[in-house]
């Protein structure tokens, strides 16, 4: 084998390892309301983007490959094996894409009644959090006074145990 058909079959190879690097998540198509984790499902979102861009220069390298005249027949079958492979992992992401949309199918009721129970949950949580406000608003003077009170009191506390204290040496000590 020649070095450019050499480097070529490596480079495919390269690109090949590439092209398929496994996502950790898998691809969420179907266009459902989800809620939290939005960071890490943009970030699974961002990586099946790249993937999916890889994919599309594969094809694009795979058909440039096959139609030229000049490339090797080594190269032209690890071409092939490479669209196998891509051809396949099309087919899986339609089955998972179809389960996936079932499964939203068959659960819809209980996705709403979530989004409807968070909904809830956050006015409520909105109530109590103005109802604190508003409470601790009207006993602000209360507050105030009973910190203050607080505080005279641990000082007279300790004025009590220093006189005590001294009134106890005094008694000892004549």
């Amino acid at each position: 084998m020649s070095t450019p058909a050499r480097c070529g079959a490596i480079g495919l190879f390269v690109f090949v390892l590439a092209a398929l690097v496994p996502v950790s998540g898998l691809p969420q198509t179907a266009n459902v309301e989800r809620h939290p984790r939005r960071e890490r499902r943009a970030d699974a979102s961002r990586e099946f983007a790249q993937q999916e861009q890889r994919v599309r220069r594969a094809r694009g390298l795979l058909r440039r490959l096959l139609r030229n005249q000049h490339t090797s027949p080594e190269t032209k079958q690890k071409a092939g094996e490479l669209e196998e492979l891509l051809d396949r992992r099309s087919k899986l992401l339609t089955i998972l894409d179809e389960r996936y949309k079932e499964f939203v199918a068959t659960h819809r009721t209980e996705i709403e009644e979530l989004e409807d129970l968070r909904r809830r949950m956050q006015e409520i949580e909105d109530r109590l959090a103005a109802a604190r406000s508003e409470l601790l608003r009207a006993s602000a003077d209360e507050i105030k006074t009973l910190k203050e009170s607080s505080t005279r009191a641990a000082e007279l506390a300790d004025t009590l145990r220093a006189a005590q204290a001294r009134e106890r040496r005094e008694r000892r000590h004549p």
